[in-house]
């Protein structure tokens, strides 16, 4: 990263390109464009149950934000020993999403009206 970017402050080094480092902002991009065509894929098939691309949309962010959390530069306190705050909340979040559906499908709803 250039002179004066938050890369390069936050190395010590204002003044000078940064360190290479992991260029988290494309990674989460090139994983937005994915989720959606996977999402859009689930969407347009018949779905089990109500809410379904919501919790599947739910663990795959969480997952990858969790996974993320590990390559980003960004100075953060640490949880539950060597995990972010973010991690934290991504695993109970993917947690949350996998007994929703697990729940929903057991549940015996039929496919929503909604779907084309």
């Amino acid at each position: 990263f250039p002179p004066r970017s938050p890369a390069s402050v936050q190395q010590g080094k204002p003044f000078e390109p940064s360190d290479p480092v992991h260029p988290v902002p494309l990674y989460e991009a090139a994983a937005a464009v994915a989720f959606f065509f996977l999402l859009s894929w689930l969407y347009r098939r018949p779905r089990r149950v109500t809410g379904e691309v919501f919790l599947v949309a739910a663990m795959l962010y969480a997952g990858w934000r969790f996974l993320i959390e590990f390559v980003r530069g960004d100075p953060r306190p640490l949880w539950l020993g060597n995990l972010s705050f973010s991690q934290v909340v991504s695993m109970a979040i993917f947690a949350a999403a996998v007994v929703g559906l697990v729940l929903r499908r057991r549940g015996g709803r039929g496919e929503t009206s909604l779907a084309p």
